[in-house]
């Protein structure tokens, strides 16, 4: 497969697409920290070495990303291409990383709850946002005084014990996926479908836990918005991905680039339909790299 020359804008995952954390990248290669704070990395079996910046996580520790991925980002961007971020990463997450990051035309976080363009929020989406999540609240404020559906769905899972976790999001939540076999496991599987129909909102599936966001955002709506500002069709797009709560995104633009498989249904779909997806087949910062070069042979 290769890029159509009509793409004109680039979607890209961040954690294990771009950004790779170093228990990942320690079963194939050494991981170094080095004066300056910098890290690199050499691969264990070509000897190839990586400079790379570490980028702060809330939750698991640094991640990396090599200084060759940022310059190909670059060049993409010199080339006339739109580049756009789009994460499942909390809002204290993505403003640390921020300035370890090149820039880009937009960043999507919170599964599409938030958007910014060249560095501001874009109000026209938060308004469609805040109308399930209330306006007049910060990351300080705490969610038992949040208003809104999502808000309302937090209240109702806390109250049944499930555990939740709030720290650092703005417009989604994230509930720890219940053991089997437990009577919270075997609630869950009658709660899941009932809130996602009755109170407006969507379950997504993210490093094996499950956020819960506003019906209207979701990674796929936020990518179609921005399509929408720019006046571009989805055959337009090319999207970097690895995981499972990448295909609807996947299936929504003209190609896709995997650059890990994170999650067996990715490598279900590959199988199922290699018309408009490319493998890569390195690992880590390489694979980043590799997928950039890939879309920049072909501009």
């Amino acid at each position: 497969m290769e890029i159509s020359r009509d793409v004109r804008i680039v979607f890209s995952d961040l954690d294990g697409t771009l950004v790779h954390y170093p228990q990942e990248l320690r079963r194939y290669s050494f991981v170094e920290e080095l004066e300056d704070g910098k890290f690199l990395v050499r691969y264990k079996d070509s000897g190839e070495e990586r400079i790379c910046l570490a980028l702060p996580s809330t939750t698991r520790g640094y991640s990396l990303i090599s200084l060759e991925t940022c310059q190909r980002i670059k060049e993409i961007r010199d080339k006339g291409m739109h580049f756009v971020y789009i994460s499942g990463a909390r809002t204290v997450t993505f403003e640390r990383r921020r300035s370890f990051l090149p820039l880009v035309d937009f960043e999507v976080f919170e599964n599409g709850g938030v958007i910014t363009q060249q560095g501001k929020v874009d109000l026209e989406w938060q308004q469609n946002i805040f109308n399930f999540i209330g306006s007049k609240y910060s990351l300080q404020t705490p969610v038992e005084e949040r208003q809104g559906s999502l808000w309302d769905v937090y209240r109702l899972l806390s109250q049944k014990g499930f555990t939740l976790d709030v720290n650092g999001y703005l417009t989604q939540f994230r509930v720890r996926v219940p053991e089997s076999n437990t009577r919270l496991a075997e609630e869950w599987s009658h709660l899941e479908p009932e809130i996602q129909q009755k109170m407006n909102v969507q379950v997504v599936s993210n490093l094996n836990l499950l956020d819960v966001i506003p019906s209207v955002s979701g990674k796929e709506n936020a990518a179609k918005y921005i399509l929408t500002k720019l006046q571009l069709d989805p055959s337009h797009a090319v999207f970097l991905m690895d995981d499972d709560n990448d295909l609807k995104l996947a299936h929504e633009c003209g190609q896709v680039v995997v650059v890990n498989i994170s999650h067996p249904k990715v490598l279900e779909q590959l199988k199922s339909d290699g018309s408009k997806w490319h493998r890569v087949q390195k690992q880590g910062v390489l694979a980043s790299e590799e997928a950039l070069d890939y879309i920049l042979r072909q501009l």
